[in-house]
């Protein structure tokens, strides 16, 4: 999202083809943002949610120790 800028959707509006998609551009783009750009783990992160993500990254530097 741009800066503080807030969306407010319900249930229903994401039965609109284009509402829907454009939502999902704009998860992704954060997604994309949030993983520095980093295309796969954007799109894993679209897939998991962010804070399953961290976790995810949490257990890889746990167990590789990178």
């Amino acid at each position: 999202m741009y800066g503080n800028d807030i969306i407010c959707i319900s249930e229903k509006d994401l039965d609109n083809p284009i509402t829907n998609i454009s939502i999902g551009c704009v998860l992704f783009r954060e997604s994309y943002r949030l993983m520095d750009h980093h295309v796969a783990a954007a799109i894993q992160c679209y897939n998991f949610g962010v804070g399953n993500m961290w976790s995810v990254f949490d257990e890889m530097e746990r167990v590789t120790g990178e």
